[in-house]
């Protein structure tokens, strides 16, 4: 189960070619593309169909992601009767760098810690914080250990690679990734088939939420400054 949650928290933090030719642009050229390309992420919702691969089953259900700054709020829904008034089936809401994964059913809440404090969802602060370099046809930076953000040729997010999960993003129209994919060690875990973007204005409020009382809650830290070699060792 825990690597179900960590694949569905590797999506807060939140992916192809052209060919252009290389050294066209500078440095700071492409990370500012990078970042106009990115704009999107700062304030947006979207909708569509989750198809969740757990246990050698397909679970094919409805999600509605939705996002401000640094906060994310994803909620997957069970399907009513014909499709109507469907139920929450879970609940991840990303605020203050902690992770909460509650999944109604079952009765739990899952609150991990995320380090460093400056949360890895604001992809725009780390492509114009970390250097960008070209590696093989592609721009890359990796602002920690074992964590690398690679983009294509058009200054699209491609990959996000975080240790041994990886997350993909394609199907872009409009600069916009219709498709993302969550691997760990290569095996898919989830997939998002986006149907419909929006940009509307949120309050904070949204991000909270209640749970009741007599769950079962367990706590993590996920520390992405600690040297891969020494998270083996352990």
């Amino acid at each position: 189960m825990n690597k179900y949650i960590f694949g569905i928290l590797s999506i807060f933090v939140l992916v192809g070619c052209s060919s252009m030719k290389s050294g066209r642009y500078s440095t700071f050229e492409i990370q500012n593309k990078i970042i106009e390309n990115l704009n999107y992420l700062k304030e947006c919702k979207a909708e569509g169909l989750a198809n969740i691969n757990y246990n050698g089953l397909e679970i094919k259900t409805n999600f509605l992601l939705r996002k401000k700054d640094s906060n994310v709020r994803i909620d997957v829904f069970s399907g009513g009767i014909l499709g109507l008034s469907p139920a929450p089936k879970a609940q991840i809401v990303l605020q203050n760098n902690f992770v909460n994964v509650f999944i109604p059913d079952q009765k739990r809440l899952t609150i991990t810690r995320l380090i460093p404090v400056d949360s890895l969802v604001n992809i725009q602060s780390v492509a114009a914080s970390h250097d960008v370099v070209e590696n093989f046809g592609y721009y890359m930076t990796s602002p920690f250990n074992g964590v690398y953000y690679i983009f294509d040729k058009k200054f699209h997010l491609e990959v996000v690679q975080i240790r041994e999960i990886r997350i993909q993003f394609s199907k872009y129209k409009k600069n916009l990734p219709y498709q993302i994919t969550v691997l760990q060690d290569k095996t898919e875990i989830i997939t998002l088939d986006v149907d419909k973007w929006d940009f509307p204005h949120y309050s904070e409020s949204i991000f909270d939420f209640e749970v009741p009382a007599n769950v079962q809650i367990e706590a993590n830290e996920i520390d992405l400054t600690i040297p891969l070699e020494i998270i083996e060792d352990e």
